[in-house]
């Protein structure tokens, strides 16, 4: 599919499915390989992103300290900075986001659909310690899937080495890990989804968003990974 075909605001509405599908075709459009290859090394780059993450939430701290400490040019400063690091702590979480896709689509795994409350709070409601005790405990959670998700991983391997391929078949072991594996990147992908909605947006407004820029940017950018 050519990238101007993509409507993202209507992918997303699909679901996970359709994201993921997308997000898989996304990238192979902009050469990037990822596979059972270098599995280890894609998820560790997911990890990556989590720290960005992290560094955001610090960001949004630094400014509300100025905002409530400051005088009037100082609030002023800080209330646009703090604006800003806002709309980066959810563009980071969104990255996250776009990693776990891209390995779930290359590797034909499976992911829930996150399941979001009606009512959540929303963390700009909160200041200083409650923002910055929520946004690591969502870096926390998400470490810790991840985490969990490389243990199941090297199962999967353990079971290559012995029969020298990754290919999913009828042996238990290496289904029962694939299974595990699944289910840990789905709970990463619910923590993702939560830490954004807590912004007040929808995550699937910020995928959206994300991916939109995404097709503009030029092919093999970055670190090309």
């Amino acid at each position: 599919m050519k990238a101007q075909e993509r409507d993202w605001s209507a992918i997303v509405v699909k679901g996970v499915g359709a994201m993921i599908a997308n997000t898989g075709d996304w990238r192979r459009g902009k050469g990037f390989d990822t596979g059972w290859d270098n599995f280890g090394e894609k998820l560790m780059l997911v990890v990556t992103e989590v720290s960005e993450a992290m560094e955001a939430a610090d960001s949004v701290v630094a400014h509300l300290k100025t905002i409530l400490g400051g005088g009037r040019d100082s609030v002023l400063e800080g209330a646009t900075l703090y604006r800003e690091a806002i709309v980066n702590y959810t563009e980071e979480w969104t990255d996250v986001l776009v990693r776990l896709f891209d390995l779930c689509e290359a590797c034909d795994l499976g992911i829930e659909d996150p399941e979001i409350p009606d009512e959540i709070e929303a963390l700009p409601s909160l200041v200083g310690g409650q923002f910055s005790s929520r946004a690591t405990t969502r870096g926390m959670m998400t470490i810790r899937a991840l985490s969990n998700a490389m243990e199941a991983f090297r199962d999967m391997s353990l079971v290559r080495g012995a029969q020298g391929t990754m290919v999913v078949g009828g042996d238990y072991k290496t289904i029962e890990a694939k299974r595990l594996l699944e289910r840990w990147l789905s709970a990463a992908v619910l923590v993702c989804a939560h830490a954004i909605e807590e912004m007040g947006v929808s995550w699937l407004y910020e995928y959206a968003e994300k991916m939109e820029k995404n097709e503009g940017r030029p092919a093999k950018h970055g670190r090309q990974r």
